[in-house]
């Protein structure tokens, strides 16, 4: 004896309108549990739920009806954890090659470099913030949103990019190379040579003696 029996009609139309709701939803009476199942032929196993109710009425459909929402919005979660966590993943990625490609300039400044090098003569790439700016907004989604050769110049999303490019880029150097940067020498004869710097100098701000400021001449 077959445990479940289909149901092609009752005097509502249940089954008809279950299946708008999906074209492969089926209700079955289960013999053996005497309960009313709801099956997707899509699914394997096509079990989806069991119905609270001995009969066939529109309950049946507004039961099933919410709970289809509420699986759609459990997926729907989930995709957006998922992507969460792969925007989290590329950011720091993303983050990790800036702090070493920042590391090499500063170690490149510090061994008496005469300027800052460009990207294509540290690390064999060139890279314009226009790319920066393709590569976020590829993985946002709105590539085809803008013409990267002609970029709105009060539009809020290319805006805050902008700043978060900005911004990132500060915080990375300043870790690495701070704007301001005080220590402590010990000067013979009162010179303090060059090359008993920790940090290359760029612009000397003030040198004091006893928290005094004293003139000085490079």
């Amino acid at each position: 004896m077959k445990v479940l029996r289909l149901i092609s009609g009752n005097c509502f139309d249940i089954p008809e309108r279950v299946m708008e709701l999906d074209k492969d939803y089926r209700l079955y009476y289960n013999v053996k549990s005497k309960a009313i199942e709801l099956h997707n032929l899509k699914s394997h196993p096509t079990f989806q739920l069991v119905l609270p109710y001995s009969q066939l009425d529109a309950r049946a459909v507004d039961y099933i009806r919410r709970t289809r929402v509420d699986k759609i919005i459990i997926e729907i979660n989930k995709i957006d954890e998922y992507n969460q966590n792969l925007e989290e993943k590329l950011i720091s990625q993303t983050l990790s090659e800036m702090h070493e490609k920042t590391r090499s300039v500063v170690k490149y400044m510090n061994r008496g470099g005469s300027k800052i090098p460009s990207y294509s003569e540290l690390w064999g790439i060139s890279m314009k913030v226009e790319e920066v700016l393709t590569e976020v907004l590829v993985r946002l989604g709105d590539k085809d949103k803008y013409d990267i050769n002609n970029l709105p110049q009060n539009d809020s999303e290319i805006v805050t990019i902008i700043k978060c490019i900005n911004m990132t880029l500060s915080e990375i150097a300043s870790d690495y190379l701070p704007v301001e940067f005080e220590e402590q020498v010990e000067a013979i004869n009162g010179i303090i040579p060059y090359d008993k710097l920790s940090k290359r100098l760029i612009n000397l701000k003030k040198v004091t003696k006893n928290q005094s400021k004293i003139g000085v001449f490079c």
